[in-house]
């Protein structure tokens, strides 16, 4: 059976000398692997230009039986992202959420929700003509609720430890070293109050926006098994850190 889907690209890795392998999060399927010629036919439509990390893609494959690669038929561009990918600090971003979501989605079903989310973050970052710089803080904390594990605010106040393990705002410090101390604990508060309306009101040092992310790094690998390294974290941080 052929299908036809929307699909967001987390990267690529060679697989012999005649395919690569293509992970998509697909907005039908889920995550999705697909096998790509690295040589294409003038007559095929699957140039590798297409498969730049976070690129919005429409494909066409055969899903009539359940496998763990698949093979691409078609697939064609949605919306070009020639902003993005024309800005180093755009393009830096872009890369580092790519393999965010790629160890965060790694076995992930179909949620139109979080797909929605995705693509609607990756087309404001395209269109903005404002400053991107706290876009990845806003994109890792929001994304937290459509994974399943927001920070719960409830329980804030001036003097309080946030437990990076439980998720939750605490009176005393944790007995584990997971932990915000109660000044850095009020970013967290800010973050609640941002989104991409009002993202450029907002403004961090170099040195808090990197704290921040070290912090959001160290939730994410608490709450997602084998998250592991990220190798574009060096790259951003040269960039644009």
């Amino acid at each position: 059976m052929q299908q036809k889907t929307k699909g967001i690209v987390l990267g690529n890795r060679p697989y012999n000398d005649k395919y690569s392998i293509v992970h998509v999060f697909t907005e039908a399927l889920g995550r999705v692997a697909y096998m790509l010629p690295r040589r294409t036919s003038k007559r095929q439509s699957l140039s590798r230009a297409l498969f730049m990390p976070m690129s919005l893609i429409e494909i066409e494959c055969d899903c009539s039986e359940k496998r763990e690669i698949y093979p691409l038929k078609e697939a064609r561009s949605l919306r070009p992202l020639h902003h993005i990918y024309a800005s180093p600090v755009k393009n830096s971003l872009l890369f580092f959420l790519a393999e965010i979501l790629s160890k965060a989605l790694h076995e992930a079903p179909a949620d139109q929700r979080l797909f929605q989310y995705i693509e609607e973050s990756v087309f404001y970052l395209e269109q903005t003509e404002q400053s991107a710089a706290n876009f990845h803080l806003l994109f890792l904390y929001r994304l937290t609720r459509y994974l399943g594990f927001p920070p719960n605010l409830d329980n804030y106040t001036e003097s309080s430890y946030f437990d990076l393990a439980g998720g939750c705002f605490v009176p005393f410090p944790p007995t584990h070293r997971h932990y915000l101390q109660p000044n850095d604990a009020k970013t967290l508060l800010t973050l609640n109050r941002m989104d991409f309306g009002n993202l450029a009101l907002f403004s961090f040092t170099n040195n808090e926006r990197r704290m921040v992310l070290d912090y959001f790094i160290e939730y994410l690998r608490l709450h997602i098994p084998n998250f592991g390294t990220l190798k574009s974290y060096e790259v951003l941080q040269e960039l644009f850190l």
